[in-house]
């Protein structure tokens, strides 16, 4: 595919008689902001089409804005993704224009006719009293600027809405994230116990160390052979009698 050269804005003129913005008119019940879903969109459709660089330093040239607006003649989808969905093509912006016009136009005539009706039917010297506004061009006007001001509060109130409901979907994912790293983290601590447990194994009953040997059990035989059949009970006639034994074991040693 052919891709067009660089253009060089500065050489492009500042001034183009008869410039003017291009129409814009937003659909009814709709934003003019593009969603993401929109924009992914487009872009999915201009990846193929050709890319327009233009190099300069200058600001405000309406000979380029004048060279984007026919690029954008020719490919409505760069329009659709810079302006949003206000784009009007040119020729449905001159057909919009002209049928509002004529709109306006109508407006005016019935207006005239309805003041030449009202000075023709009321009495000559008579003071005229106010009469109904209803269906008149200013009824009209003043409804139109009511719905511009209810329609700004509503975006005003749309805006502030769509703010707060990014902010809860973000709190929402950032604690999702949190979670998740929190179950990781404990399914990682199941598993390192579930090894230690496996590879653990309990040790063998530790020997009693107060069991009696059979050297001992015999050594205490022979005391027992050679003490007295009776013995005398009380407290203070044990430690005696049992310090008169084992000195006697001592010495036979």
């Amino acid at each position: 595919m052919h891709k067009p050269l660089p253009v060089d804005a500065d050489l492009l003129p500042v001034e183009v008689p008869r410039f003017q913005p291009p129409f814009r008119l937003c659909p009814p019940h709709s934003s003019a902001k593009q969603t993401a879903y929109e924009l992914t969109y487009f872009r999915k459709l201009a990846q193929p089409l050709p890319t327009h660089f233009v190099l300069g330093r200058n600001k405000g040239l309406k000979g380029l804005a004048a060279a984007i607006l026919k690029l954008w003649e020719k490919s409505l989808i760069a329009k659709i993704a810079i302006k949003g969905n206000d784009f009007l093509p040119r020729r449905v912006a001159s057909l919009v224009e002209k049928r509002e016009l004529e709109l306006k136009s109508c407006q005016h005539h019935e207006e005239v006719a309805r003041m030449k009706a009202i000075q023709a039917f009321s009495p000559i010297g008579e003071v005229t009293q106010d009469t109904s506004t209803s269906g008149t061009l200013t009824k009209f006007r003043k409804i139109q600027t009511k719905l511009e001001e209810t329609k700004n509060v509503n975006k005003d109130l749309n805006i502030q809405l769509e703010a707060e409901i990014c902010r809860v979907e973000r709190e929402l994912k950032e604690e999702q994230r949190r979670a998740f790293i929190l179950n990781k983290k404990i399914e990682r601590s199941e598993r390192e116990l579930s090894k230690l447990n496996a590879a653990w194994t309990p040790s063998e009953q530790d020997i009693d160390l107060e069991i009696m040997t059979d050297e001992e059990r015999e050594c205490f035989r022979k005391i027992g052979l050679k003490m007295k059949s009776s013995l005398l009970l009380g407290v203070e006639s044990l430690p005696v009698y049992w310090k008169a034994y084992i000195s006697i074991g001592n010495t036979e040693k």
